[in-house]
């Protein structure tokens, strides 16, 4: 069957967390008085009995309790998550004074996670639930209070109410030269240009305005406090998703695009300037591998997470930043919570905050967030870029909404800006400029089923055709290897191809391969690529995994013994890639995991090796998404096999 969906990650742990929620589920609907069982909608959280008393309260939680969440009530019985139609309405029972019914609007699926978005019924509010692996999210917001639901270790989760007074965005709002940022502009303008085309020059070659990439590094202590790298990479889904959401509310064109994330080997000082200013710098002792991986994934702005910040929530580096200047600093705290991911990317674009604190009217004097005083709670709320301040000088306190300044919109009757207020043209206007800081380097994904078609796809080696209108094939080459490649460059990935091969090798049992990040010029005799990670089975029953890095080709894996594999038949391969870690599945069947830093972006493709004999590769379909959150666990149990010493990249002895 050809595959008509992109890949999603984690399905497979997720079903592992989904039983013990369905039961949960069951036990309390039959548990239900039945005119709440019948009619109510179902409650997605229940009380834990838990609280964490030892656990020191941070100033910005008002207050919190510990839960289970029934996470099978987002799908049916065959692990696919439920759309609006079977699941209209959802109860979020945050506290017993707050208590919502959601509206789900809509479940979307990326290469992130999967979401569940939707409006508060009776509310001038909204809701974002999140799955990535087995890790769960939610954020709930409305001016009346801001929710944010955790995973705190287990089973268990924290729901927290987010005082959102208690944060600071920045210590200065007109900070378009931050202190001791001119560090060395002449050589980082040089940097710039050499990567990324001058705004004079936009042409055919230019990227395009409708998407920016972005890459996101995190500290240690930051994933510390996330509690485990699932979650700070949940984290980082959640605040991507809340930044293009508010762009498609907001009227704003352009979208993000997570084109990588890592963690930084960096002790945090607790001081943001000091932090993005070594973020910043190429030639110092800190942090100058995320310039070379910036440059690598070819992302056109880079944000640091961090635990401690000091007073504030995050740092950009410049009000419309240069190539050289697209870099700000996240607290991990406020990151979702008080939107401030966005809130510093938003300065980068050229956003400023709103008026009241910053009176500025370069680089665009309608370019400020905007605050919306009220006498009720409900009408007190400041869109993306409006700070507190003015809200505190009238005696209380006002809640970030995810929107951009825009008069043209309004919430609960009421304009979202005015004259000086219109943040969506900013990022607008500035979107084209900004998309080209770095060249594209991360190719879109595809979904190629090869039925009629082979359009991404070039023969490398041998000759490669389409077969009855649905396979791609190939009779190979004589005592060489056939290959074929897709276009562009891809770098964290999940990608998987459907293939079968025919025919005999009498003197070594021929490799059958999918490969990532490759070069193929300059080919060698052989037809071999030049550079390119190599996960091979061959008819025996066998796989391995090889790095190939010029003349050198080393055996990351000895051909190895696979109940997995399907001796003649069709059999899919999969490789997730992240960072310097990967992952093979044959059939589904995790066989291996390692580790190798060697190539962090490169073209996937697939191909043979064939001796003198025929034979032929058939290849059903192959499909890629970026999958910059996934998470790679090395020590994650695979399927044992005898390893059988010799053999090469050709194939297994």
């Amino acid at each position: 069957m050809k595959p008509t969906s992109p890949i999603r990650p984690g399905r497979a742990a997720i079903w592992l967390r989904l039983f013990g929620a369905l039961v949960i589920v069951s036990t309390l609907t039959l548990n239900l008085p039945p005119v709440e069982a019948q009619g109510s909608p179902p409650s997605l959280f229940v009380d834990a009995g838990q609280t964490f008393a030892d656990a020191p309260q941070e100033a910005a939680v008002a207050r919190a309790r510990v839960v289970r969440v029934n996470v099978g009530l987002l799908y049916d019985a065959d692990g696919n998550p439920l759309d609006q139609s079977p699941l209209p309405e959802i109860a979020l029972d945050l506290f017993p004074d707050a208590s919502y019914t959601g509206v789900v609007t809509s479940l979307e699926q990326d290469q992130l996670a999967t979401y569940w978005i939707g409006d508060l019924k009776e509310v001038d509010g909204y809701f974002y639930l999140v799955m990535t692996d087995d890790i769960f999210l939610a954020h709930i917001a409305s001016p009346l209070g801001i929710y944010e639901v955790s995973w705190a270790g287990g089973d268990l989760y924290r729901i927290e109410q987010v005082d959102q007074s208690q944060f600071v965005d920045e210590a200065s709002a007109t900070q378009d030269d931050l202190p001791g940022e001119a560090l060395a502009g002449e050589q980082f303008e040089a940097e710039a240009r050499s990567a990324a085309l001058p705004e004079e020059q936009f042409g055919a070659e230019a990227d395009p305005a409708s998407r920016i990439d972005v890459m996101v590094v995190y500290t240690s202590a930051a994933r510390a406090a996330a509690g485990s790298t699932k979650a700070m990479k949940a984290r980082i889904a959640l605040a991507i998703k809340q930044t293009n959401t508010s762009y498609i509310r907001s009227g704003v064109k352009t979208r993000l695009r997570l084109v990588h994330v890592e963690e930084a080997a960096y002790a945090e000082t607790g001081n943001l300037a000091s932090d993005l200013a070594r973020l910043r710098k190429t030639t110092d002792a800190f942090l100058n591998d995320v310039h070379k991986l910036r440059n690598a994934y070819g992302a056109d702005m880079v944000a640091m997470i961090v635990r401690n910040g000091g007073k504030e929530c995050g740092r950009a580096a410049a009000v419309r930043a240069k190539a050289y200047t697209a870099f700000q600093v996240t607290v991990f705290r406020c990151m979702t919570s008080n939107y401030a991911l966005t809130h510093q990317f938003g300065h980068l674009q050229g956003a400023r905050d709103d008026m009241f604190v910053d009176k500025k009217l370069a680089p665009y004097a309608y370019g400020h967030g905007y605050v919306h005083l009220g006498k009720k709670p409900a009408d007190r709320w400041r869109t993306i870029m409006g700070e507190n301040n003015k809200c505190a000088k009238a005696g209380y306190n006002c809640t970030r909404l995810l929107y951009w300044s825009n008069p043209s919109k309004r919430h609960n009757g009421a304009a979202m800006g005015d004259r000086r207020s219109k943040n969506y043209m900013v990022l607008n206007a500035t979107a084209r400029t900004v998309a080209n800081f770095r060249k594209q380097v991360i190719a879109s994904d595809f979904n190629s089923t090869f039925n009629g078609s082979t359009a991404g796809w070039t023969a490398v080696a041998g000759t490669w055709t389409l077969f009855q209108k649905s396979q791609y094939r190939s009779a190979g080459v004589a005592d060489g290897f056939a290959s074929a490649r897709h276009a562009g460059a891809y770098g964290d990935l999940t990608y998987e191809v459907k293939m079968r091969r025919t025919g005999t090798c009498p003197i070594v049992k021929c490799a059958n391969y999918v490969t990532v990040r490759g070069a193929p010029n300059p080919l060698d005799p052989t037809g071999r690529w030049n550079k390119e990670y190599k996960f091979a089975y061959s008819n025996l029953g066998s796989y391995a995994v090889f790095l190939v890095d010029g003349p050198a080709v080393t055996t990351l894996q000895d051909w190895t013994d696979s109940s997995a594999v399907v001796q003649g038949g069709w059999n899919q391969l999969k490789v997730v890639a992240v960072g310097s870690s990967f992952k093979f599945y044959i059939n589904g069947k995790l066989v291996w995991t390692g580790s190798d830093p060697t190539l962090r972006t490169g073209q996937v493709g697939f191909g043979f090796y064939r001796e003198a004999g025929a034979g032929l590769l058939y290849v059903d379909w192959a499909r890629l998404t970026t999958t910059a959150t996934a998470e790679v666990d090395l020590g994650e149990a695979v399927e044992a096999g005898f390893r059988r010493p010799g053999g090469n990249d050709t194939g297994s002895p």
